[in-house]
């Protein structure tokens, strides 16, 4: 019937969605967990200064924590079709 194709259409593309957010978490995390790293010269010391940037680091775990809610709610409407469709 129309409706269990428009619920698996639904299905298919929040099934999509979730592998492509699953993704992009495990991207964020693994960037996270092997911050890049900036070096510049002191300008006071002359020293070569290696360092991560906390801006860098706070962007990414916003896009991470967007990934997580975006992944749950995908989540809970996947479950919810399956609901509708048993």
């Amino acid at each position: 019937s129309t409706e269990i194709a428009i619920l698996t259409s639904k299905q298919n593309r929040y099934a999509r969605d979730s592998e492509a957010l699953n993704t992009n978490i495990i991207t964020w995390s693994e960037a996270l967990a092997n911050p890049s790293t900036i070096q510049y010269v002191d300008r006071e010391s002359g020293h070569l200064v290696t360092t991560t940037s906390s801006k860098q680091r706070k962007a990414l775990e916003v896009q991470l924590e967007e990934s997580r809610t975006a992944y749950a709610i995908v989540s809970d409407s996947i479950s919810a079709i399956r609901s509708e469709d048993q």
